[in-house]
């Protein structure tokens, strides 16, 4: 683990060697998980075990439990994780009971720091630097008051248009202090600006870059952070963004249980597969059972949201601070698998991919599942696989909204994506592919629809049709 230090006006405290040793860190390590944590309120760098506040001693939090969670995932089958610990004064006033009045104080603080360049940039080179170590992900974690440092990095790294290289894989936000009201504006103006971005390519927002995780159990967000508003003359509005309902846009609903419990690594292992429709795992350390949940959209905000925000069970965080367990572990990983399953190998079961795909695609399961393009990873194996489908000669007809064209169209859905991962195609591929097209204008139809209703060409369709070298300008079947 690599400590890191900033003033509260975002300068790095440390000497410009501090910057040489992560470097060399990582380039000798060589992770396959990067982690940059940044810790909240009521704490600090110190790597003492104890802690006294008015003669009383008190056990210290987030350094020494952000190096429990890397020796855990380290005892895990996850591959190499490395932490990077950003440390800021959390930490203000050494008296027992003044500490708890220092709310505001530490958010504006935490607002600061967030609002630096310099800060910016110390995260966006970090991110490089694990980029630069082969199918190395990484992901920027925030809690508490640290959510709000994260908050407002995130939102000038990605207006300031830095390139997709300088971005983790994830950005992660573990029980949120923040306001509603402010995260409502920085969530809008993030979405915007991915996008905005986005809509150049022809792609669509499909997985989560931002996810934003708010235990139910957490009273200090959800009770303690209104009365702060309430005692500062700002009344019940300083709602933290996990109890806000119009800003909760997705939602976990239990899919099975069951009474078996799972050791840590088993969790981690379930957790960490790509899944065409995706699982989330979580423990029940009282009852040992363990449920399954899936992930669905809620609310009004759009489902091509680059940003999940959603609360989490009580059995995942029993408090505030409550994020260390694997539990909560099991469910990032879970998330960082959605926000970039090409970094992970193939599922343990293909057959998995088969159902998935045949049952999303009756008449009754409406729209295709939002992201499954994106949740199987792209390499010649699941290419070959999905093309196999697509060469089956039909008995009947691709009627319009049949259960046959749904299926094909889902297929095409997930195939086109894979142009975007130009590695995973060999010239033999890309030849079977294109004579799989050819020798079914159909499908060409089908890869240029935007759906199986639709006439309006599909771009991202378009652009997999030229990656192949198939003409579609004459198309008679779809307007351009």
């Amino acid at each position: 683990m690599v400590v890191v230090e900033f003033d509260e006006e975002g300068q790095q405290q440390v000497s410009p060697s501090q910057k040489q040793l992560l470097s060399k860190q990582i380039n000798s390590f060589e992770p396959k998980t990067l982690i940059v944590y940044i810790h909240g309120w009521h704490n600090n760098a110190d790597d003492k075990k104890i802690r006294y506040y008015s003669g009383k001693k008190e056990p210290t939090h987030d350094l020494w439990d952000f190096d429990s969670v890397l020796e855990e995932m380290g005892r895990a089958d996850v591959g190499r994780t490395l932490g990077v610990y950003i440390g800021w004064r959390g930490e203000s006033c050494n008296d027992r009971i003044g500490r708890w009045l220092t709310l505001d104080d530490r958010r504006e603080a935490a607002r600061g720091i967030g609002n630096s360049t310099e800060f910016q940039d110390f995260l966006s080179d970090t991110v490089d630097l694990g980029h630069r170590i082969k199918d190395c992900r990484v992901v920027v974690v925030g809690h508490s008051l640290g959510a709000v440092v994260l908050e407002h990095s995130m939102k000038g790294m990605i207006e300031s248009k830095i390139p997709e290289s300088s971005l983790p894989e994830m950005f992660l936000l573990l029980n949120s202090a923040s306001t509603s009201s402010e995260s409502s504006v920085i969530f809008d103006q993030i979405n915007s600006s991915w996008r905005a971005s986005q809509m150049d390519s022809g792609t669509k927002v499909i997985t989560p870059r931002v996810v934003s995780l708010t235990s139910e159990a957490d009273c200090a967000v959800k009770c303690a952070l209104p009365l702060n508003g309430v005692i500062r003359g700002r009344g019940f509005s300083d709602r933290a963004p996990g109890f806000d309902d119009e800003l909760i846009g997705h939602q976990l609903r239990l899919a099975s249980s069951s009474d078996s419990s799972l050791k840590a690594a088993a969790l981690f292992s379930e957790s960490f597969k790509p899944r065409l429709d995706p699982k989330i795992w979580v423990q029940d350390d009282e009852s040992g059972r363990t449920d399954i949940y899936r992930v669905h959209f809620k609310g009004e905000r759009p489902k091509e949201s680059y940003l999940w925000n959603l609360r989490v069970p009580a059995a995942v965080a029993s408090h505030h601070n409550d994020v260390y367990n694997g539990r909560m572990q099991a469910v990032a990983l879970s998330f960082l698998c959605m926000a970039d399953p090409q970094s992970f190998g193939l599922p343990d079961d293909m057959y998995e991919i088969e159902k998935a795909i045949r049952r999303r695609s009756q008449p009754q399961m409406g729209d295709f599942v939002n992201g499954a393009a994106f949740r199987i990873p792209h390499n010649p194996t699941t290419i070959g696989f999905l093309l196999d489908r697509l060469e089956v000669s039909d008995e009947v007809s691709l009627l319009k909204k049949s259960p046959r064209e749904t299926y094909k169209s889902n297929l095409c859905a997930i195939l086109k994506f894979s142009c975007m991962s130009e590695s995973a195609w060999s010239a033999k591929l890309k030849q079977r592919a294109t004579s799989v097209f050819l020798e079914n204008p159909k499908l060409i139809d089908i890869m240029l629809s935007a759906g199986p209703d639709e006439i309006r060409r599909d771009e991202m369709g378009a652009r997999f049709l030229d990656f192949l070298g198939i003409d579609t300008r004459n198309n008679p079947n779809r307007h351009p």
